[in-house]
């Protein structure tokens, strides 16, 4: 932590690719290393290929604990009565959904698979993507409102929950169905490897998530617009490559 404030942004700078490159190696070192036969290499491919659908997918949702909560904080009618509601509680709409939501995604998953009409992993990495784009197409029409409105317009908290919401049902559908289809891809020899590299597409959507914004001021784009885009693409994009990737995937549902 002394190292990381006394240096400038240089150091920060070399710090961060010397970590990434070296992390990557050898993560890769690994995968070639522990992966052998047709079998095992398609199956290492469909887990990478859907790695990245999951950095674009992570790189919105995580706009949750940034963007949103300026937003909140800045162009939400919050209060009620007398009283403001606290910023920080949006926060409270994820885990709550979770809790929610999650028994019934199972049995929905459950009843589906006895009829077997259980869709593929791809699909439903597609369908996380889908509801992700419409969730941000709703936090463009909310930007919208309020840019036209002119200074001082604020909107209704209910669009920040409906989005909450959304994303989290697009979670549902993509992260434990992610963190199964990793551990039923991978050779026995590099599961925990897999998963590593799984764990590497959180943190790089995590990441872009923090930096997009500035990123895309640079081009003159805007944020939410842009991401419901992203993630429209990328759904239409895993519904082409399902038939090919649920061949690579050899019998794994």
């Amino acid at each position: 932590m002394n190292f990381w404030g006394a240096t400038g942004a240089l150091v920060h700078t070399i710090t961060s690719w010397t970590i990434g490159i070296a992390g990557s190696g050898f993560l890769a070192y690994s995968i070639f290393k522990g992966t052998s036969g047709n079998t095992e290499w398609s199956r290492v491919l469909v887990i990478i290929v859907l790695a990245f659908f999951n950095i674009v997918f992570w790189a919105g949702f995580e706009q949750a604990g940034g963007t949103f909560n300026l937003f909140a904080a800045d162009n939400t009618d919050r209060f009620v009565g007398g009283f403001e509601i606290p910023v920080t509680w949006f926060q409270n709409i994820n885990p709550i959904a979770i809790v929610t939501l999650a028994p019934i995604f199972s049995l929905i998953w459950f009843k589906l698979s006895k009829s077997n009409l259980n869709p593929r992993t791809p699909i439903k990495f597609a369908m996380a993507m889908f509801i992700g784009a419409i969730a941000f197409y709703i936090m463009s029409i909310a930007q919208d409102m309020v840019t036209e409105g002119g200074e001082g317009t604020l909107i209704s908290p209910m669009w920040l929950v409906v989005v909450y919401v959304l994303l989290t049902i697009g979670e549902l559908m993509l992260s434990p169905i992610g963190l199964s289809m990793v551990t039923k891809l991978s050779p026995r020899k590099i599961t925990s490897v897999m998963m590593g590299v799984w764990m590497a597409s959180f943190a790089l959507g995590n990441y872009l998530a923090a930096t997009l914004e500035s990123i895309l001021e640079t081009y003159e784009f805007d944020l939410y617009p842009f991401i419901a885009m992203l993630m429209m693409i990328s759904g239409v994009c895993l519904l082409i490559l399902t038939p090919i990737l649920n061949k690579f995937m050899k019998g794994i549902h």
